[in-house]
Order: structure tokens, then sequence, then C-alpha cells
């Protein structure tokens, strides 16, 4: 898998969190690479994939693309926001293209979570 990443979201150790709750009732917004279409990912669905669950979505050799071009650390298995990555596929519903969206995501106490938007990119087959 080749990644095209956007050049306005990169992965960033001082990045502003994104989301933070127990119910993250908000969509993150970003614009399709190929065509400029706005898309949306319910930010839910990040923490529903924590914990490697996001993993099951990619092939083993996707996962290791995804791990190095977005420069996560395989030794610590940590987001750069020193949470756990997780990363989400993404279609857009204009032209189809495909995109991957990197997070960081932390439970910072019981049940309520914090997300860090780490990188965009689109996925060439």
């Amino acid at each position: 898998m080749k990644l095209i990443p956007d050049s306005a979201v990169r992965p960033s150790y001082s990045r502003r969190v994104d989301f933070v709750g127990d119910r993250l009732n908000a969509d993150y917004s970003l614009s399709c690479l190929q065509c400029g279409a706005q898309m949306s990912i319910a930010a839910q669905q990040f923490i529903e994939r924590w914990w490697g669950k996001w993993e099951k979505d990619f092939n083993s050799e996707e996962v290791a693309a995804l791990l190095e071009n977005f420069d996560v650390s395989t030794t610590s298995g940590k987001s750069h926001d020193g949470g756990l990555p997780v990363f989400l596929r993404a279609a857009c519903q204009a032209c189809q293209a495909d995109h991957i969206v990197y997070a960081g995501v932390q439970e910072t106490s019981t049940s309520y979570y914090a997300v860090w938007v780490h990188g965009v990119a689109m996925a060439i087959a």
C-alpha cells in the first residue's frame, strides 16, 4: 500500500487533543485528497477500534506500512501522544478514494477518552 499524506495533518508530539469524553458524539471532518469533497468519521469509531482492534481491518503488510509511514514506534507501540495508535479506513462518497486516518487514543480515566488525530493519507493500491 502506497500512502499519499495530507501535508496539513502530520504526526506531532505536541498536537492538541481533538476529542475528549466518555461518549464521543462528534465527527472528525476532512477533505478528500483526490476530489476535495467533505468527509467525516464518527470520533467514537476510534475508541471502538482501540487496543489493536483496528489491525483486523488491514493485512500484516498494510499494518507494517502504516506504522512506518506514520512514524509510529514499533518498540513502544505507542502513538505520538503516548496513547495507543488507531488507524481507520474511510472511502470518499464522491469518488471512492481510500483514505487512512491515524489517531492516538488514551483512556484518561475509567471510560473517559482523549483522541488525537495525527495523520491523514490517501491509500493507493
